[in-house]
């Protein structure tokens, strides 16, 4: 047996192994629970920490890890306990631990110093320290950054040692300090390079604007190095490659485009296309970039200069507003910050709080472009702003697209270099407007300045102060201007970007005026259309003239023209609008002329039809035209026989250069007849009819001629309804008989003739209202449908609308709907039981409860049995001859019941079971049977008999649940419901409870030998239970709770065990019930429980005393119980008892066979009884005291502790309970001391005195206390109130005294809560006296026992030695040798106290 339980402790560690995941080696395998320790130290222990080791599993794999406490100390290996190197780095997983190991951690120490890394000046970069080991060279290179040049690298002793950016240093003993020195140089190349030249990255999109990148465009590259770009995705663009600039060739694939950088600056183009997932447009809604940003801008302390704000966006915005974080010291006139053409149309709000600027843009609709500057800000540095480069800071960037939808912003930090202007000096710097190839320069150099000269980068070159300049080809371009005063001369420089022309578009405000310089200002109109035309339009342009009264539009050239039809098919293709305004009070006029041929004015003509005039009049050749008026006719449409609108064709102009014809064409089989043939000017009203049945038309062609050729020519229609003539009706025929169901209403079609129809229909039967009205029915269509009532006839016609108001009626026509049969199984006869096996009948009638004869004169009825596993055929039987209505027929099935394994059975009867009949309702063909019980054996004899007895006795016509068919005595389920029977047929239970039983109980004619269970709860049931549970020998189990039982006129068999005779005449008012009256705590109150309440079935007598629970009459809440103890009910209060003496209640029996039955009484009780006791002792008085100071526990009778009667209960009322109890009559008080004594000793018991002694010694009264006693009720002989004072502190205690006849009676109360424990003076004494009764109460308010000297004892006859009358005998009659411990004992045949004092 050990062996085999060895082998399974194996087995149970290998599969333990196995589920860890370890190896198991069965060479060598181990101890069954074994585990190992692996320590881990620190060699030396100060240089590292080691965490990993520990207590672990046979083969564990263990991680354990070294970390220095410094840099000083550099880790070696780790080493086993033989010195093996076990592992070369800090940090490893020791595997296979398979016994007890230790695992070294060495280090070596290293000595290491501190670089320090500073820049000069500081305010480029954050110093930083590191620590080095000695002896070790390491490298660092400085960052470049914008305006400031690199110097040299020196020492903390100010040697240089290292020119170039890069420095190797060897790292010395001492700490040092190495410091970058830079150079001041505003305008200086941000990544300068010593070593090889740099140049820059240009890229841009194709479509302009379409997306944007992930660089920052114009990155600087070293000549030989590598770059990338990334373009962002587009929605509904496809990517299609990168090609340079001004080449085809795809250069690569992908997004995202990695090069070399060569010898000059790189132009790069994404190229995309449209590629919609849908027809719609591309959404601008998702992949937009918007940006706000600034560039770096150099001003003079103490000038103003203007700070442009650019901003980018692929998307259209509407309003914009920033805030702008300046340096301190540099001021914004914010009523002067200029607009430009981009926001022309808006309003500028702009306030400046400390250095942040808020700007918002207001009142326009559209900010037009989608690149270039927004607003120019003039700023202003003061005396305090020191030179140096500043960060201009964008923040709460907020926007709405022209949609009202918000925009994000992304923004791009600006510069502003601010130097110190010695005298004279000069500064040259500009901006740049870009459009299209078209830069206009705005010259901000000092005032100083004499003279200027521009080199635009492409060969060109100015000496104009603000010139505008028109590139050939698209690029970058490097703009320098030259600033010459009378000593200096001084330059700019900026690289502006002129995109490709199949990028530009148009959109926005621009100006014609020869007086504006902008990029967006044309001089001519030539140059408004060379320029426009190789646009493309994505907005409304909007044009302000001025400057002149009128510009010429020379369209005589093919080459002019040509620009102008160019346009005009951008703009129809765009759906984009010309506006053209003028602000003057006089209008502009713009003048075209071309060549005399109907082509070319056609296509001015054309270009009419996409522009708009404000205040701006327009001319060709010399006349006149009134754009609004061209395409304005189309057509009219009117109805048959009536007259047309007369229209002014001739409002196109009012020159008489002008002049309108027309000819009117119709086409073959044309049915309009009135129209005027030809014509010129105005078309004349015009009476026409259309004799067809469809609109016709009639159409003229129109051409206006300027001086005799043809301008403009278009088509003008009139169309003419027809009349309706005349409308037919369809379905159903005159005078038609119908079936009943759905009716289609149906008249001819009328074609477009008729824009809709009404059918009419009432009932017309005798059966229908006198004065039926007509159902109308509006549709489009020549057909409605309703159901119509079965029986009724009806009468109908159709009305036809048509487009001109007119109406034709049809004819009318009637028709009826046949009456239908209902047949319906009307019963079904069946017997209520049958014998199993058996033949019987069933019948079932069948009657028509239809309105009309059955169609058909054949059907077929069927009979079913109804079982668990599904209706089954049993008859069947034909019908033959027509059913009339209100005819009926019986059928008459012979069936064979079941045998006797089945309880019942059911049938029903189904009639037309083929649907031979078509019937008004269907789902009434079916009739079921009443159960019938299948009879299996008889009720017994004398049972049956006994059945009857009860049913008649309790009014079984009346039950409501389960009724007896009280005149069958066979045993069936649906026969006899709540009885259950054996298989001889006696009655082993009844359940008939809930069932409106009502009468009494018979005493006689029920016998029943074999019933053991009988429940007749919650019915109206009441006489004598004992005579009846006499008839039932056998009854084991009766519940007869919640009847109107009143008492038991003896015990009940002892056979029954288990009685429930609980809750009777609950449904009775309480009024009904005896009232009973006791006094609360009064042992000798005579309480009537009556024989339910008081019947102890188990011992078989009416001796019970169950608790009682106390609940109010009103609201039924709970008030306390009685228990019944030591012969006596005693109160137990819920919480403080707050009613008047006398007050009614309702009390419940909360235990026994006759739980809850209600009694009725009325509770008393006597002023200054607070713990409801029936005693007014120093208890009372306690439990005042004990409520005034919040720590009462148990009873509390309010109104009986308000002895005082002052409202309230407070110490006043305490003292007012001592003194009823001390009282003022000495025989009275005689008795309430006895009284109380003797309710005091009976609480305490015969032993209870021993634990508290009191005791008079030296001329005073003494307390010698075990327990904790809180208040003393003393009577003392010998001495009178003058003769006692309180020994103990008044402030705590309170001494109520009262003469007797013998001597004095005193209470001692805590007032504070204090308890007396231990040995205690209570008085001091002027007469020598002797304790003659005493009672004390605890700090809760409950007696505690105390014992005084001169006791008498309860124990009548003592034998004792006659010899010896000192002898001492326990209080049960021992014989004592002497007295060990105090206590009270019998002496000379007296009690006596014995306290610790007396024993010395």
């Amino acid at each position: 047996m050990i062996k085999s339980r060895y082998i399974l402790t194996l087995l149970a560690m290998l599969l333990s192994m196995v589920a860890r995941g370890q190896d198991f080696n069965p060479d060598s395998p181990p101890e069954p629970g074994a585990r190992y320790k692996l320590t881990l130290k620190a060699q030396p222990a100060e240089a590292a920490t080691v965490s990993g080791g520990g207590l672990y599993d046979v083969n564990a794999n263990v991680s354990v890890k070294a970390v220095a406490r410094s840099a000083n100390w550099r880790f070696k290996n780790w080493t086993d306990a033989e010195g093996k190197v076990v592992s070369t780095s800090s940090s490893f997983t020791h595997r296979k631990l398979n016994s007890a190991e230790t695992l070294t951690a060495n280090y070596e120490y290293q000595k290491t110093s501190r670089l320090t890394i500073a820049y000069d000046p500081s305010s480029i970069r954050t110093s930083e320290v590191k620590e080095y080991v000695v002896g070790v060279t390491y490298s660092y290179t400085a960052s470049t950054y914008s305006d400031y040049t690199f110097v040299n690298w020196t020492t903390s002793d100010g040697t240089v040692i290292s020119t170039e950016r890069t420095v190797r240093y060897t790292v010395t003993e001492n700490d040092e300090t190495i410091t970058a020195h830079y150079r001041f140089t505003p305008g200086s190349p941000a990544e300068p390079n010593e070593t090889k030249p740099k140049h820059k990255v240009y890229f841009r999109c194709d479509p302009a604007g379409l997306t944007g990148f992930y660089q920052s465009n114009g990155f600087s590259v070293s000549e030989g190095n590598t770059f990338s770009v990334t373009v962002y995705d587009a929605s509904n663009y496809e990517f299609k490659g990168w090609t340079r600039e001004g080449s085809s060739e795809i250069i690569g694939q992908y997004r995202t485009f990695n090069g070399t950088m060569g010898k000059e600056d790189a132009y790069l183009v994404a190229h995309f296309e449209f590629k919609p997932s849908s027809p719609s447009e591309p959404s601008t809604d998702s992949k937009q970039r918007h940006s706000l940003y600034a560039t770096t801008t150099s001003m003079y302390r103490g000038e103003t200069t203007l700070l442009p704000i650019y901003m980018q966006n692929t998307g259209n915005v509407k309003t914009l507003s920033f805030k702008l974080h300046l340096p301190k010291n540099l001021t914004v006139d914010v009523a002067n910050i200029q607009k430009t053409l981009r926001t022309d149309a808006y309003t500028v709000q702009a306030a400046q709080e400390d250095s942040v600027l808020s700007v918002s843009l207001e009142g326009g609709t559209q900010i037009v472009e989608h690149d270039g500057v927004v607003v120019r800000i003039p700023v202003s540095a003061q005396e305090a702003l020191k030179d140096s480069v500043y960060t201009v800071k964008f923040s709460d960037i907020a926007g709405t697209t022209t949609a009202d939808a918000a925009i994000s912003f992304t923004s791009r930090s600006g510069r502003l270099v601010v130097s110190t202007p010695e005298e004279g000096d000069l500064q040259a710097k500009f901006s740049v407007e870009t459009y299209m190839n078209r830069a206009q320069f705005t010259n901000l150099s000092s005032e100083n300045a004499k003279t200027f000269e521009w080199n635009f980068g492409d060969g060109a070159t100015s000496t104009e102060r603000n010139p505008m300049h028109s590139y050939a080809e698209a690029g970058t371009y490097t703009v320098r201007l030259t600033a010459r005063g009378i000593v200096k001369t001084v330059t700019a420089e900026q690289q502006i970007i002129i995109n490709p022309a199949n990028t530009w578009s148009a959109s926005g405000d621009y100006r014609l005026d020869p007086t504006v310089n902008s990029a967006r200002a044309f001089k001519s109109m030539h140059e408004m259309l060379s320029l426009l035309s190789q646009c493309t339009p994505d907005g409304t342009i909007n044009v302000k003239t001025g400057g002149k009264e009128a510009f010429d539009a020379n369209l005589q050239t093919a080459d002019s023209l040509a620009l102008l039809s160019t346009l005009t098919e951008k703009l129809g293709k765009a759906g984009v609008v010309m506006a053209f305004k003028n602000e003057a009070q006089n209008p502009v006029t713009l003048r075209f002329n071309v060549a005399a041929n109907s082509i070319d004015l056609q296509k001015v003509t054309d270009f009419f039809r996409h522009i708009s005039l404000d205040n701006v009049v327009v001319t060709l050749n010399g006349a006149a035209i009134n754009i609004g008026e061209i395409d304005r006719f189309s057509a009219q449409t009117i109805c048959s026989g009536t007259s047309t609108q007369p229209e002014e064709f001739t409002a196109i102009s009012s020159s008489e250069k002008v002049k309108v014809k027309w000819t009117a064409s119709v086409a073959e089989g044309c049915t309009v007849r009135g129209y005027q043939l030809t014509g010129n000017g105005n078309l004349p009203a015009m009476t026409l009819t259309n004799e067809g049945s469809k609109t016709d038309l009639v159409t003229y062609h129109v051409s206006v001629e300027l001086n005799g050729v043809a301008m403009y020519t278009y088509i003008y229609k009139v169309y003419v309804k027809p009349l309706l003539k005349s409308l037919a009706l369809s379905s159903p025929s005159d005078k038609a008989t119908l079936e009943y169901g759905q009716v289609t209403l149906s008249c001819s079609n009328l074609g477009q003739a008729a824009v809709g129809y009404t059918f009419h229909y009432r009932r017309t039967d005798a059966e229908a209202e006198s004065a039926e009205e007509w159902t109308v029915v509006n549709t489009t269509t020549p057909s409605t449908a309703f159901v119509p009532v079965e029986g009724a006839s009806y009468e109908w016609y159709a009305t036809a609308h048509g487009e001109c108001n007119e109406t034709v009626e049809s004819a009318h026509r009637t028709f009826s709907i046949r009456k239908r049969s209902d047949l319906t199984v009307e019963s079904v006869t069946v017997p209520a039981e049958v014998k199993a096996n058996t033949t019987f009948q069933i019948k079932a009638v069948v009657r028509n409860i239809g309105k009309g004869a059955t169609r058909s004169s054949a059907w077929t009825d069927m009979l079913y049995e109804d079982r668990p596993s599904g209706a089954v055929q049993v008859g069947q039987q034909a019908h033959y001859g027509v059913l009339q209505p209100g005819e009926e027929y019986t059928i008459t099935f012979n069936v064979t019941s079941p045998d006797a394994s089945t309880d019942g059975i059911s049938y029903f009867v189904k009639t037309d079971i083929w649907n031979e009949e078509t019937e008004s309702n269907e789902s009434n063909n079916i009739k079921v049977s009443d159960p019938i019980s299948i009879i299996k054996r008889y009720i017994d004899a004398a049972d049956y008999e006994a059945l009857k007895v009860l049913y008649q006795a309790t009014n079984g016509g009346a039950w409501t649940n389960k009724t007896w068919r009280i005149g069958s005595n066979a045993v069936t389920s649906t026969g006899w419901p709540g009885v259950t029977f054996d298989e001889e047929g006696h009655v082993l239970a009844i359940d008939l409870q809930n069932n409106n039983l009502r009468g009494t109980l018979p005493t006689e004619g029920m016998e029943m030998k074999s019933l053991r269970t009988l429940n007749l709860s919650g019915n109206s049931l009441s006489g004598d239970v004992a005579a009846f549970c006499k008839l039932l020998p056998a009854l084991e189990t009766l519940n007869l709770g919640y009847n109107l039982f009143t008492e038991l006129s003896g015990v009940l068999p002892a056979h029954i065990t288990s009685l429930n005779l609980q809750n009777q005449r609950e449904g009775y008012s309480l009024s009904t019930f005896t009232l009973q009256e006791w006094a609360m705590g009064d042992k000798q109150a005579d309480i009537q429980l009556g024989t339910l309440i008081a019947y102890d079935h188990k011992n078989q007598n009416f001796e019970a005393h169950p608790t009682l629970r106390i609940y109010t009459t009103a609201n039924n809440s709970y008030v306390g119980e009685m228990r019944y103890t030591d012969g006596a009910y005693r109160y137990y209060l819920s919480g403080t008892y707050n009613y008047a003496s006398g007050t009614e209640f309702c009390i419940r029996s909360y235990e026994g066979v006759a739980q809850n039955n209600r009694l009725r009484a009325k509770l008393t009780w006597t002023k200054g009884d607070v713990n409801a006791d029936a005693s007014v002792d120093v208890l009372d008085a306690q439990q005042t005291l004990n409520y005034i100071m919040g720590a009462q526990n148990g009873n509390f009778n309010y109104p009986a502790a308000d002895t005082y009667e002052g409202g309230g209960i407070n110490v006043q009322d305490v003292v007012a309970t001592i003194n009823i109890f001390i009282g003022s009559n000495d025989n009275a008080d005689q008795k309430s001391l006895m009284a109380a004594q003797r309710r005091w000793t009976e609480s305490m018991g015969e032993d209870a005195s021993t634990a508290n002694v009191l005791s008079v010694e030296d001329g005073a009264l003494w307390l010698d206390a075990t327990d904790q006693v809180a208040a003393l009720d003393i009577t003392l002989a010998g001495v009178k109130a003058n003769d006692v004072k309180l020994a103990m502190s008044k402030q705590r205690y309170q001494l109520v005294t009262h003469n007797t006849a013998n001597g004095v009676r005193v209470v001692i109360i805590s007032t504070t809560g204090d308890i007396l424990s231990g040995r205690t003076k209570l008085l001091r004494l002027a007469k020598p006296a002797r304790v003659e009764q005493a009672m004390a109460a605890d700090i809760d308010a409950q007696p505690v026992g105390v014992a005084f000297e001169g006791q008498t004892t309860d124990i009548d006859t003592i034998t004792t030695d006659v010899d010896s009358r000192e002898a001492v005998y326990s209080l049960d009659g021992r014989k004592l040798n002497g007295v060990a411990r105090e206590g009270v004992y019998i002496v000379n045949g007296k009690k006596k106290a014995i306290n610790r004092h007396q024993l010395k």
